[in-house]
């Protein structure tokens, strides 16, 4: 039969077990990282295609599309934030009917973001 490792032993070993440990949890946030960097990257140029297909399509005259990007560039997003564009597109699909164009005009007016 084999002797059994000693104290010194066993400390080495449990101290290889536990550096080898510790890479593999480094890896595996490394791999982490990177997936959400790529899925970051892909809802970026997803988000990119919704904008220029909005924007074509508002050109159009597509009321959805119009309040769509309205509501964009009231916020920023995927467009540069601007308020005086974001008014002209929600009046262009409020004039067509649009009701959430219509009541986010109004609730504009209210909170003063927008003159009569």
């Amino acid at each position: 039969a084999g002797r059994l490792p000693n104290q010194m032993e066993i400390a080495f070993i449990e101290a290889n077990r536990n550096r080898e440990i510790l890479k593999i949890d480094t890896a595996k946030k490394e791999i982490r990282r990177e997936a959400d960097e790529k899925k970051r990257i892909e809802d970026a140029a997803m988000n990119n295609r919704v904008v220029a297909f909005q924007i074509r399509r508002a050109a159009e005259g597509s009321a959805e599309a119009q309040f769509d990007l309205g509501c964009r560039h009231l916020t920023g997003d995927g467009v540069p934030r601007n308020d005086d564009e974001a008014r002209r597109l929600l009046g262009l699909a409020a004039d067509q009917g649009h009701p959430r164009a219509r009541t986010k005009l109004n609730e504009m007016i209210k909170t003063k973001q927008l003159e009569r």
